[in-house]
């Protein structure tokens, strides 16, 4: 069991150093400041679905 969590926190933590790795990458090469708003947008909807 320990040895599962120790490979998904891995996983989990390489993933977060990848998207802050392509946010930096990105401010720099457009020579833009860092806006939180456009590096952590939603890719989905947040509405909630209508009642049938």
């Amino acid at each position: 069991m320990a040895l599962r969590r120790t490979l998904s926190t891995a996983l989990v933590l390489r993933a977060v150093a990848n998207r802050l790795g392509g946010i930096l990458h990105g401010c720099l090469r457009h020579h833009a400041f860092y806006d939180e708003h456009t590096a952590w947008h939603a890719t989905h909807s947040t509405a909630e679905p209508a009642a049938a």
